[in-house]
């Protein structure tokens, strides 16, 4: 496409965004299980346009103690102008915006380079709500940054990173290289990686989580839009006594609810993420600029883009499979912002909690109790909790 066709391509989609209802959006993020009923009503029955634009933004901000504006972009999936959208955020927000414009500063990094899509992923967990039991694991591509997979455990093992990692591979194709910290939960995939793709070319990149900023910037993301509010959550519960970590009949009532709901905001968040404008990219997303890697490379003989490109979503390549320096290879250097968000510990251990029911009790109780139901309210995990440990009394002393 030469430069005449993207200037006038760029000048109609602008012209399609500037013409789309807050009405066409509230519908559409009504309908994506984004706004409930009572939300969209607050938006549609506003007295203004502007109005409904701000209401949808104090809707969105409420989800997040920070206002960022590419997130409000992604949310609305790019049907608000720019300009729009972040003069509402200056309205609705106005010290946030303010505190994050005296935050900004330049910061000297290293260029993160990569060959394309699939040269190098990211993998790493995130240990923030380890006090309950819970670690999330996550995976990014470098080149695009497209987050590959993120969710949230009730154990730290290799089995289980791997497993995780073969079904993100199997939806985007097997990585060149991977880089991960030296923890053990990443043993079962680097044996894989190394297996598959070769022993003597660092297939699998082991350094310190310093070097893994791509993931690094997602965990602060995370912890802003999704991983705070649980956090405060599940303290609040301990300290209003509704929550004994001391009590194996309470833990299992509190992994039967809250794994689910975290995992269902966790996927909402990885698509949100994936659809987000990245300002260093002219405002493509993860996935429009892995799918143009994949595109552009196609050619070039990258056993990573060749693989997606015949055999992605093959199962079988998975089975079976159990003298450069690399050391600076996809990474940049550390932002001061992300140090507090970096975690360790991948050799954490979380205590097993035994099911304290039959097979005939599990069936009443998912019949009975269904964890995601209403997952965007977070009280509503409090009464789902309690609902579930009554049951739990119940059958014990029965």
């Amino acid at each position: 496409m030469d430069a005449r066709d993207k200037k006038k391509l760029t000048k109609n989609f602008v012209r399609l965004v500037a013409e789309t209802p807050v009405e066409t959006v509230a519908d559409h993020l009504r309908q994506s299980g984004i706004l409930t009923d009572e939300l969209w009503e607050d938006i549609v029955y506003q007295n203004t346009e502007k109005n409904k634009v701000r209401q949808l933004l104090r809707t969105i901000i409420r989800r997040g103690p920070k206002a960022f504006h590419n997130f409000v972009d992604a949310l609305l999936f790019n049907d608000c102008e720019e300009l729009r959208v972040r003069d509402s955020c200056h309205r609705v927000d106005p010290v946030g915006c303010s505190l994050r414009s005296l935050e900004r500063r330049n910061t000297q990094r290293r260029t993160y380079k990569v060959a394309g899509p699939n040269s190098l992923w990211h993998i790493d967990g995130n240990h923030k709500l380890i006090r309950w039991g819970v670690v999330i694991h996550g995976g990014i591509d470098g080149f695009s940054r497209l987050v590959t997979f993120l969710h949230d455990s009730n154990n730290n093992r290799s089995t289980t990173v791997f497993d995780l990692f073969t079904n993100a591979s199997r939806k985007f194709g097997i990585p060149s290289r991977i880089r991960v910290d030296h923890g053990t939960e990443n043993v079962d995939t680097c044996i894989f990686m190394e297996g598959y793709r070769g022993e003597n070319r660092v297939s699998a990149i082991k350094g310190e989580s310093s070097h893994n900023q791509r993931i690094e910037r997602l965990w602060v993301d995370l912890w802003d839009f999704v991983s705070n509010e649980y956090y405060s959550l599940f303290s609040y519960m301990e300290k209003s006594k509704v929550l004994d970590l001391t009590s194996a009949l309470h833990m299992w009532a509190f992994q039967y609810v809250f794994i689910p709901r975290i995992n269902k905001s966790l996927e909402m968040f990885q698509l949100q993420y994936n659809s987000h404008g990245l300002s260093t990219e002219n405002s493509k997303t993860p996935y429009q600029i892995f799918i143009q890697g994949v595109l552009r490379n196609m050619h070039s003989g990258c056993v990573s883009i060749s693989d997606l490109m015949l055999q992605a979503g093959d199962a079988e390549e998975l089975e079976g499979f159990g003298p450069n320096n690399y050391d600076d290879y996809g990474i940049d250097e550390l932002d001061d912002d992300n140090e507090d968000n970096i975690t360790e510990g991948g050799d954490s251990n979380i205590q097993t909690i035994h099911c304290p029911l039959n097979d005939q009790q599990i069936e009443h109780l998912t019949a009975v109790v269904n964890p995601i139901d209403n997952y965007k309210k977070l009280v509503h995990g409090i009464y789902m909790f309690k609902d579930v440990v009554a049951y739990l009394e119940s059958v014990q002393y029965s």
